[in-house]
């Protein structure tokens, strides 16, 4: 067996014995027809033992090793702060040590991900490097992969850290509008930083428009977006960035729901790290399901060697650990009552959702009937939600209100204690927002809305009014303005009623709780007594979703989200 290396992204055998080829693949590697060779991901790296035991004649593993070596001796120079040619951007703003060693791991290994708590600097660490290989290495393009409600931000990043005065096209609108604006970004202008800004969803639109194009640096901000491995996102994000000399994935972390998302997140940053098949990274790493079918945990004499693979792929920042001057945070339950028709429809659907968790409790023959039967329980979770912020929806689908809203007074009050300050109120449902904008409107304040069913343009606005106007309030749904935004410009956060994933919510004050921030944040949970808010409030403070705190079951986003997608059919009784 010969073993030629590609220093710049992975390595190739050639020549393995027969025997070695099915051992190989199963490690993850897959046979390339157009270069004859096994090309194999970094993940056999740390199980050289399973390639060479025995020595087959004419072995040269040693070469391998030299790989391993080459790639640690890069590791160490970023985490020592020195540049690959010598010379480093100076930016706008000084950046923090972790944000210099980020910066130089993208530069040596070309593909890495910056898996950082929101707030610490990950967008500024992209755009050094951006800075970077255009003034020294004349890369000039640039694509940024990011969330819709994201595009906007990062053109005030670059207004806010660049030395340079960049090009920016932001590739959206109809089909042909967006083909005629990726052309301009593609025509060749060696003198001029340009970035091209899509959305995820466009870039899932728009693949083949990519195939006879070489990208110098791909960005991808909240890689969480390409978790599905089957999905057409996921597959248009890997063609991209499969044709970029340069990547970097921009997320919390690289598990999103559970280890599964992880090949997702390798994947992107290249055959380097991962087999281009799931199920073959599957099977080294995972256990399945009695059937065999799905994978569920990972392997436990595997969890080493995963743990040195992410520590190749990527580089993993706690907000703890670096932002030690950030102002402190506090917490506090403001527990109201509710009164008259609300509070008798309160405990009518309390007495609901007790029935169908009494339900869930019996158990069930099979996964899908308990899957069934948590639903029906969540669902009546929503519809206390929203009789909890006086509203909810009749046979005919149509909104009716209540007289009394316990909560919404409750924040009126705490906008008179707020008075003259930026306060950031999230919720779960659109139409919570809108019964706040008009009780806060009535009472003098200036608020605006940020939800999923606005235009693009619309929610800019809003959030342009907050941050930059003269909008007091900022009522966003936390499943949209919980990611991504910065919002350090307030201090005060409330929330009225909860998604119940734990993850949402530690997005959602990471939006207040970040580098710039000057004062101490006060986050305030405005929950109604006897209600499913006493659930959220307990599961929240143990770290759990709320389906884990109340069934001891963990579930996916995505599950979380069909069963939300029930509160269709409620109607009052």
């Amino acid at each position: 067996m010969r073993v030629y290396v590609d220093f710049g992204n992975t390595f190739v055998f050639r020549d393995l014995p027969v025997e070695r080829n099915e051992e190989v693949r199963t490690l993850g590697a897959h046979w390339d027809k157009i270069r004859k060779a096994w090309i194999v991901p970094a993940s056999v790296l740390v199980a050289l033992s399973a390639i060479n035991s025995p020595h087959q004649p004419g072995d040269d593993i040693s070469e391998v090793e030299a790989w391993l070596a080459k790639l640690r001796h890069k590791i160490l120079l970023s985490e020592q702060c020195i540049s690959p040619n010598g010379q480093t951007v100076a930016l706008k703003n000084e950046a923090m040590t972790h944000q210099e060693i980020g910066q130089n791991r993208i530069r040596y290994m070309k593909r890495n991900g910056l898996w950082w708590d929101v707030g610490v600097g990950k967008t500024y660490g992209a755009l050094w490097v951006a800075e970077e290989l255009f003034k020294f290495e004349g890369k000039s393009k640039v694509l940024i992969l990011c969330p819709l409600s994201l595009t906007s931000t990062w053109i005030e990043e670059m207004e806010k850290h660049l030395t340079v005065i960049p090009k920016v096209i932001e590739i959206k609108g109809a089909k042909k509008r967006r083909s005629r604006l990726l052309e301009e970004w593609k025509k060749p202008n060696p003198i001029r930083l340009t970035f091209g800004i899509m959305s995820w969803d466009v870039a899932r639109r728009m693949e083949e428009e990519f195939l006879d194009y070489k990208f110098d640096f791909v960005i991808g901000d909240e890689t969480g977006f390409i978790k599905n491995k089957a999905a057409q996102r996921t597959r248009a994000a890997i063609a991209i960035a499969d044709r970029a000399e340069y990547v970097v994935a921009l997320n919390g972390t690289p598990f999103i729901s559970n280890v599964t998302d992880f090949w997702s997140q390798m994947r992107f940053l290249g055959e380097m790290y991962s087999s281009p098949s799931f199920m073959r990274f599957a099977e080294r790493y995972m256990e399945f399901d009695p059937k065999g079918k799905t994978p569920k945990e990972v392997k436990e004499e595997m969890k080493p060697e995963l743990k040195e693979l992410m520590g190749y792929a990527g580089m993993s920042v706690r907000k703890e650990e670096v932002l030690t001057d950030l102002p402190p945070k506090s917490y506090s339950v403001r527990w109201v009552e509710p009164v008259g028709d609300q509070k008798e429809a309160i405990d009518r659907a309390m007495d609901e959702f007790h029935f169908a968790v009494e339900a869930v409790k019996k158990g069930a023959e099979t996964s899908t009937q308990q899957f069934v039967l948590i639903k029906n329980a969540m669902s009546r979770i929503t519809r206390v939600q929203q009789i909890g912020m006086g509203w909810t929806k009749n046979a005919e689908g149509d909104v009716i209100y209540f007289k009394d809203n316990a909560k919404g007074d409750a924040v009126l009050d705490l906008s008179e204690e707020t008075r003259g300050q930026k306060v950031v109120i999230f919720s779960r449902f659109v139409e919570d927002l809108w019964v706040m904008e008009k009780l806060l409107g009535k009472a003098g304040f200036h608020a605006v809305s940020y939800h999923g069913r606005m235009p693009a343009e619309h929610a800019e606005n809003a959030r342009e009014l907050f941050v930059k106007g003269n909008a007091d309030f900022f009522l966003s749904q936390v499943q949209k303005g919980g990611f991504g935004l910065n919002l350090q410009m307030s201090s005060t956060c409330g929330f009225i009623n909860n998604w119940w994933s734990y993850g949402v919510r530690s997005q959602a004050e990471g939006r207040l709780h970040r580098k710039g921030q000057k004062n101490a944040v006060l986050y305030v949970d405005v929950a109604l007594k006897n209600s499913i808010d006493e659930y959220l409030v307990n599961s929240f403070k143990q770290h759990k979703d709320l389906v884990e705190y109340l069934f001891g079951k963990r579930m996916k986003e995505a599950d979380l989200i069909r069963m939300a997608d029930a509160q269709s059919s409620l109607v009052l009784h």
